[in-house]
């Protein structure tokens, strides 16, 4: 699913954002980040219509408003840091069934369908668990099946993946670019921006996109004005190009360390 979004702006007692215009490309992770109190939640209740905004939102060409919004909705699943628009049951299998009802599936392709993903995602524990049995991490991974089950175009995930290890986060990512759902990642740790295919940069009402990770990730001048740091990786490789210990700016932990004992 692609979003298109053109000249935005919201704001409370002020604004937000200020005609603020960018695209997410379909089947692509697009990471967001920005200081906190920039509007990034705010941002992700306005995509889905959940606050009044000017400007346009299309998804798939398609444009966002009240003719739209039930069908448009229908094809997302959104991932909030506090989970409640996910937990409404005490246990994981009754979300799921909920999830499933509310997305009007054939009630005979249920089972079918919790263990194709459940299985897929390699989830399968959890399915039948109660959710004060979990760790902070199956907590995540649980409501991520929940919001996964339905196969939605377009995952928004806001900050709802922070108690899950590196490794766990770039398979899960892998399985979301594996089946080609576009991934808005909205988070606060800039680690992710290595999984990710696109970035925005929210700062000052405005933002910055990039379709090239390794190329915005070379101007450490506006990561400083966000009070963001570079990823581990990418701060040590310029550290080390800049000793001319290597060529260029490398991405990858593998690549890199054969790089510096070539």
């Amino acid at each position: 699913m692609k979003v298109d979004v053109s000249n935005l702006s919201f704001g409370y007692n002020e604004l937000l954002f200020d005609n603020i215009s960018f695209t997410i490309k379909p089947n692509k992770i697009t990471t967001i980040i920005g200081k906190n109190g920039v509007g990034k939640t705010t941002l992700v209740k306005t995509l889905v219509g959940l606050n009044n905004y000017s400007g346009s939102i299309k998804y798939d060409d398609i444009l966002f408003d009240n003719d739209s919004k039930n069908s448009i909705i229908n094809d997302i699943s959104i991932l909030f840091s506090d989970y409640k628009n996910v937990i409404i049951n005490k246990n994981i299998y009754d979300d799921i069934l909920f999830e499933l009802e509310k997305k009007e599936f054939d009630e005979d392709k249920y089972e079918e369908i919790i263990n194709k993903v459940s299985s897929e995602l390699g989830l399968e524990y959890l399915v039948h668990k109660n959710y004060d049995e979990l760790s902070d991490s199956d907590l995540s991974l649980a409501c991520l099946l929940i919001m996964l089950i339905s196969s939605p175009k377009l995952l928004i995930i806001d900050n709802a993946l922070n108690n899950l290890n590196y490794d766990k986060k770039i398979k899960i990512f892998e399985y979301l670019k594996k089946k080609k759902i576009t991934v808005i990642n909205i988070s606060n740790n800039v680690e992710d921006i290595l999984l990710s295919d696109s970035l925005i940069i929210l700062n000052d009402k405005k933002c910055i996109c990039s379709n090239n990770i390794k190329k915005i990730l070379e101007k450490e001048s506006i990561f400083n004005e966000c009070n963001f740091k570079l990823p581990f990786i990418v701060d040590l490789s310029t550290k080390l190009k800049f000793y001319n210990l290597i060529d260029d700016i490398i991405l990858d932990k593998e690549a890199l360390v054969d790089s510096i004992w070539k």
